[in-house]
């Protein structure tokens, strides 16, 4: 019979230079560059609005209703971690609230995205630390397992692997592979470099793309007449 309860301390994270230098990258950049399956599904959001998190994933499987396991989950985590929690799309309990944030915040983690609710909202809001989740209910967890901790996950849709890193802002969460952080940061830079040259071109009073009537060719787009008439 499987264990009802498992976990892994030992897992391997992008080298620490990397996922400082992909701090601030914006979520939104990233899908460009790795695809809409990066993304968690929209309905993650952050429980406020300038709540940014950017760090390795330590992913968590947890038994509906319960959060035995986001305690060992936490014990395992190192600092600038983020908890990422797949409870199969429930939201009927909270396995998070105040106390477990104040817990991870004091040992440097650095935030929680859960595929579920989380409780006691506007102490978390407070206290500054990162959670995206579905929904709020003040419902408790119990502790009775089942739960796995560090094994692959889908979170949002999305498939994470403990190490993988994952980052959160306002526009949603993404996954960058562990393995693929750094030449995904450099590309996100390029990318962002372009935008940049494009919005000078703008200022300059270039308002179109030039790829623009290229592509509207290549896709048949037909003038079908004048302006309407007006009554």
């Amino acid at each position: 019979m499987a264990a009802n309860c498992t976990f892994t301390r030992d897992i391997v994270r992008p080298d620490p230079a990397a996922v400082a230098a992909a701090a601030d990258l914006p979520v939104a950049t990233v899908s460009d560059i790795l695809g809409w399956d990066c993304l968690m599904a929209p309905r993650l959001r952050p429980i406020d609005r300038a709540m940014r998190l950017c760090g390795p994933a330590v992913t968590l499987k947890l038994g509906v209703g319960d959060n035995l396991m986001m305690h060992k989950a936490m014990q395992v985590a190192e600092a600038g971690d983020i908890l990422v929690v797949d409870q199969e799309a429930s939201t009927s309990h909270a396995p998070f609230g105040g106390i477990m944030a104040t817990a991870a915040q004091a040992k440097g983690l650095g935030g929680l995205v859960i595929d579920g609710s989380v409780r006691d909202a506007t102490e978390i809001r407070e206290m500054g630390f990162p959670v995206f989740c579905v929904g709020l209910t003040p419902r408790q967890a119990g502790k009775n397992g089942p739960g796995h901790v560090n094994v692959p996950v889908s979170c949002g849709g999305a498939r994470v692997e403990p190490g993988d890193l994952v980052i959160g802002d306002e526009d949603g969460i993404c996954v960058i592979p562990r393995a693929r952080v750094a030449d995904v940061t450099a590309a996100v830079r390029e990318r962002i470099a372009a935008e940049e040259r494009r919005k000078a071109a703008i200022a300059r009073g270039e308002l179109y793309p030039g790829w623009l009537d290229d592509r509207l060719a290549e896709v048949g787009a037909v003038e079908t007449g004048g302006r309407p008439e007006t009554a």
